[in-house]
């Protein structure tokens, strides 16, 4: 039986915390839902029996809700913000958004349900000012399925399964009355059962609190700091549970579950203890298919020996089991500082480390040297400066999962000067707010292969970074750099962030693509890129090879994006001095290679004085490009510029020109056509008539290229005796807007 309480709440005060059904629960436990909080920082805590789950996911001003949008029996977070933009993750961590898409308008009030019993929620919305629902059964943006009217000015939307037949329905409640109205189906105006319940300053929300598959009321009282439930529509009988002072708005969901284990004894020593609490957990529900995590108390446990015959359920994630080799110790989990694994010569597999460190600073795996760490999960929220895996000498990280939220400084792998390590596979996501924010921290030696680097500022939008490399060595290949693009609170837009900072040492970085809000690729120390694809500009002493920006190929030399190309007519290399892509030498000998070849001859290039610029001259430009120019002085063929480029690309070209020529100083004395894919672009175009004799100026064109790149050609014309002739030509990528 499908059950689903779409969760809403339309006021924020107080939160609830810990409000588990039990420490272990059974199999008839399975379905019981429970409820946490969302804080208006966007903020989550989900209660987990026994545990409070934290976890960031949208912002301020969004209405939380839970639902399973993978159809896996778990529901976790999404937001709804007040454009209809809907935003939605699969897992309960930590992360950026897995689909986003738009329904409803502004003013509409979100619902979430399973309205065909399809197994899986979908959305719908409430629009007060129609008194009308609005439902989807599919995740996609776009029209609604099924809408009707339902109740009155005030009231709010509700949505669950009232009935236990698998289908999710709605219901308003009506607080100046205290009466929710009830329907079983999506086609009828009609309330199949009134509920009274709850009062005017209540929130109202629902789920299904016994496990009964009928979803009922709950309520938040301000009032009293307590939460309020009904285990029956039409029963008035209600369960009070105390409410704690986090501050947010309720929601409830089938969640994962988590099972605090506190064995016999004083504390959980050995191998032998652990295998005796895997045993509990197993057998409790041995045929579930629900993800479990044993969670170890705070403590020193010493795993000297493998642990054998381990019999757990499927998909069970164990927090402090490892198979090690060599000593490795567990402490201080939640507590006041330190780490919650060190490891020497060990091991570490298949467990998962959820650390809170409070007001101290903290370390998840603090890794010694000849340690193997590979899938392990890391998630850590603290109001200190964290670390995901400290690292001092050799170690490998494989197939792992890292979440590191901090107050401060969040780092989730720090490679300290004597450390050597191997990252393969991982993901990983950190978020800070007073501090600077990074993912990787290299002072030693790293290798970064096929892996996911997510870095967002917090709210207080302090700059970030994706790696920092101030070891000898660094190589990043095939790994996704995402860098201040996105992020889940702060300014907008977001704070100056840098794919890879290079400090110091050297970076080879090769395949992949990084994505950052300045610089891809920045600092004061030698890196090489090749075959990557690259979202910003590159900054310092960097070399590019086939890097690409989209789809657009760049030259070999590394540019700064967006110059696709730059060429100085008839001069020399420039510098312009502000880490964008220099302006390529066209010379009588050598020319530029972009130049039909049949036209360069010793003849064609001219130096001249231009001291005044017109304003279509951008900032960027350096001025030394209007002291060369190169004119064509044969008919035919025409003098001819191709820049390769992919077909269908959006560009902008830019043409410079100034009259620099005495002999041609006067309107009319030089007329010339311009073509860009034999397109006329400028028509008897007479630089001294538009702005005057030496006076420099600038044409732009927006240009989508064909197959043949970009061609741009200069023609004679019969109205004038003088020659077309070019001082620099630009392409760059287009900017919308």
């Amino acid at each position: 039986m499908k059950r689903r309480a779409a969760t809403l709440a339309v006021a924020v005060g107080l939160g609830l915390a810990f409000m588990a059904s039990g420490t272990v629960p059974g199999a008839a436990a399975l379905k019981t839902e429970t409820i946490g909080i969302v804080q208006p920082n966007g903020k989550w805590h989900l209660d987990f029996p026994g545990q409070d789950l934290t976890l960031w996911f949208g912002a301020g001003n969004d209405q939380p809700l839970l639902g399973d949008w993978d159809c896996d029996d778990i529901d976790t977070p999404a937001v709804y913000r007040s454009n209809g933009r809907i935003h939605l993750t699969n897992d309960s961590v930590t992360g950026v958004a897995s689909a986003t898409l738009f329904f409803g308008a502004h003013g509409d009030i979100a619902v979430v349900g399973d309205w065909d019993n399809d197994g899986c929620d979908s959305f719908g919305v409430y629009r007060p000012s129609e008194s009308r629902f609005y439902l989807s059964n599919s995740l996609v943006t776009g029209p609604a399925e099924i809408d009707f009217f339902f109740g009155g000015s005030g009231d709010v939307p509700l949505s669950g399964d009232w009935d236990g037949d698998g289908f999710d329905t709605v219901g308003v409640y009506r607080s100046t009355t205290g009466v929710a109205y009830l329907t079983n189906g999506v086609v009828t105006a009609e309330a199949d059962t009134t509920v009274v319940f709850g009062r005017p300053d209540d929130v109202m929300f629902t789920g299904d609190w016994d496990g009964d598959g009928v979803d009922t009321l709950g309520a938040l009282r301000a009032t009293s700091d307590s939460v309020h439930l009904l285990n029956s529509n039409d029963d008035p009988e209600e369960t009070i549970i105390p409410a704690g002072g986090l501050g947010g708005v309720p929601v409830s969901g089938l969640l994962e579950r988590v099972v605090t284990v506190i064995p016999v004894g004083t504390a959980l020593e050995n191998g032998e203890e652990l295998r005796r609490a895997a045993a509990h957990v197993a057998g409790h529900d041995p045929s579930s298919d629900r993800p479990w995590t044993i969670r170890v108390e705070p403590g020193s446990y010493d795993l000297s020996a493998t642990i054998p015959g381990l019999e757990v359920p499927e998909f069970t994630s164990f927090l402090g089991t490892a198979t090690a080799p060599e000593t490795v110790l567990i402490y201080n989990v939640g507590g006041p500082a330190g780490s919650a694994v060190v490891a020497g010569s060990s091991r570490l597999e298949h467990f998962t480390i959820q650390a809170d460190f409070g007001f101290a600073s903290g370390n998840a795996i603090e890794a010694l040297g000849n340690t193997e760490i590979n899938d392990v999960a890391i998630d850590i929220d603290t109001t200190r400066s964290a670390t995901g895996i400290l690292v001092s000498g050799f170690v490998t990280i494989g197939d792992s999962t890292l979440n590191v939220v901090s107050a401060r400084t969040a780092v989730p792998i720090l490679i300290e000067e004597t450390g050597d390590v191997a990252i393969t596979g991982t993901d990983i996501f950190t978020r800070g707010s007073f501090n600077p924010t990074w993912g990787v921290v290299n002072i030693g030696t790293a290798s970064i292969n096929s892996s996911s680097i997510t870095v967002v500022p917090g709210a207080f939008g302090t700059p970030c970074a994706g790696v920092v490399n101030i070891g000898p060595e660094l190589t990043i290949t095939n790994t996704e750099i995402d860098v201040c693009t996105a992020p889940l609170g702060g300014p907008n837009p977001p704070e100056p962030g840098t794919g890879v900072d290079v400090e110091a040492g050297t970076v080879t970085i090769t395949g992949g693509t990084i994505h950052a809000s300045e610089y891809s690729v920045s600092g004061n120390s030698l890196g090489t890129i090749t075959e990557t694809n690259l979202g910003a500009p590159v900054r310092g002493g960097v070399t590019c090879t086939n890097t690409v920006f989209g789809f657009a190929l760049f030259p070999t030399e590394c540019p700064g994006q967006p110059y696709l190309y730059r060429v100085n007519a008839g001069g020399s290399t420039i510098d312009p001095g502000d880490g964008t892509a220099h302006w390529t030498a066209d010379l009588s000998i050598p020319p530029s290679p972009f130049v039909n070849f049949d036209l360069v001859v010793p003849g064609n290039v001219d130096a001249h004085s231009i001291t005044v610029f017109d304003a279509t001259i951008p900032l960027t430009t350096p001025t030394e490009i209007f002291a060369t120019e190169r004119w064509d002085g044969v008919e035919l063929p025409e003098m001819r510029w191709n820049f390769p480029a992919p077909y269908n690309f959006n560009t902008e070209v830019r043409l410079y020109f100034s009259s620099g020529f005495d002999g041609a100083s006067l309107p009319g004395d030089r007329i010339f056509d311009v073509l860009i894919d034999g397109v006329l672009v400028l028509d008897d175009y007479d630089i001294v008539a538009d702005v005057g004799h030496g006076v420099a100026t600038m044409k732009s064109f927006l240009v989508t290229t064909d197959l043949d790149g970009i061609d741009i050609e200069f023609r004679h014309t019969e109205a004038s005796a003088n020659n077309p002739q070019i001082n620099g030509l630009e392409v760059l990528l287009a900017v919308a807007g």
